[in-house]
C-alpha cells in the first residue's frame, strides 16, 4: 500500500460520522427497561436492587426439589466466599492506609532534621490532603459515599 493510500484511507474514516454518545443509546425505552431505567445522573449511584432469599428465587424460577437445593446451596457458598473476599480486601486496604501513614510519618521525621520549622510549615500547607480528606466539587468524598 502506497503512502497516498494511507493518508486517504485515514481520512476517510475520520470522515465519517461520529457514533452516538453512550447517553443517546441508553435513552431508547427497551434498553432503559433492561438497565432498570434511566441511567444516574453525575454524582449519583443507582441502587442495587435487594437480593431475594436463595430458595424464593428458585421458586420464582419454577426449580424443582432437587434443583432448588442444589441452587441454594450454590448461591449461599458463594455468597460466602464474596463476602470473605471484601473482608480480606478491607483488611489490606487498612493494613495499606497504615504502611502509608508510616511512611509520612517517617517523612516528617526525616524532613525536620533538614528544614527550619517555617519551611516544614509550607511544606505542609503545599501538599495535597490525604485522600480521606479530600472532598469533590460536589461535596462528596473520593468513592462517592459520604
Amino acid at each position: 500500500m502506497d503512502m497516498l493510500t494511507l493518508i486517504a484511507a485515514s481520512w476517510l474514516s475520520a470522515a465519517q460520522a461520529p457514533a452516538p454518545p453512550p447517553s443517546a443509546l441508553t435513552s431508547t425505552p427497551l434498553l432503559m427497561a433492561q438497565a432498570g431505567g434511566p441511567p444516574p445522573q453525575r454524582g449519583e449511584r443507582r441502587q442495587r436492587p435487594a437480593r431475594k432469599d436463595p430458595s424464593v428465587l428458585a421458586a420464582e424460577i419454577g426449580l424443582d426439589a432437587v434443583q432448588s437445593e442444589q441452587f441454594v446451596a450454590i448461591l449461599n457458598e458463594q455468597r460466602s466466599k464474596h463476602e470473605a473476599l471484601r473482608e480480606r480486601n478491607q483488611a489490606q486496604r487498612g493494613a495499606a492506609r497504615e504502611a502509608h501513614q508510616s511512611i509520612d510519618e517517617e517523612t516528617f521525621v526525616r524532613l525536620s532534621t533538614v528544614l527550619s520549622t517555617e519551611q516544614l510549615a509550607k511544606f505542609h500547607a503545599n501538599r495535597p490532603p490525604p485522600p480521606e480528606k479530600r472532598r469533590r466539587s460536589d461535596g462528596r468524598g473520593r468513592g462517592g459515599r459520604t
